[in-house]
């Protein structure tokens, strides 16, 4: 039987959740989406730990994997209709370099994003914030 591709996420964070959920939706039970502490990551990537789990998203298909914004374009790129399009055009190693910084950016504060929205916050004091 084939595996689906996995998207891991921080369930212990407003922003990722509600954006996890979305892609969920979106996904048509084309790619499972899971919270990293509801995964045996030593199963799936030797590659893959706890620590880079929480700091990133991390979409694994076949024997890759993608994190940060190219795990975003990929994706996307699961994605029906005009998802796919930024997908496609930005799923690559030249636009991840472009695009890793903002991503840091926005993992770097997103408990202060979750609280901005009124989301769960992480569990993340805002002094010691995943970097």
């Amino acid at each position: 039987m084939k595996q689906l591709p996995l998207m891991i996420f921080d369930g212990d964070c407003g922003v990722c959740t509600k954006l996890a959920q979305f892609a969920e939706n979106k996904l048509d039970d084309k790619v499972e989406v899971m919270p990293f502490f509801d995964v045996d990551l030593d199963k799936i990537d030797p590659r893959i730990n706890e620590e880079l789990a929480m700091k990133t998203v991390i979409y694994i298909r076949g024997d890759k994997y993608y994190i940060r914004s190219r795990a975003i374009f990929e994706i996307l790129k699961a994605m029906p209709g005009i998802y796919k399009v930024p997908g496609f055009l930005f799923g690559n190693k030249l636009f991840s370099f472009i695009f890793d910084p903002v991503y840091n950016i926005v993992a770097k504060n997103r408990a202060k994003i979750s609280k901005l929205f009124g989301l769960d916050a992480c569990k993340l004091t805002f002094g010691n914030e995943h970097k």
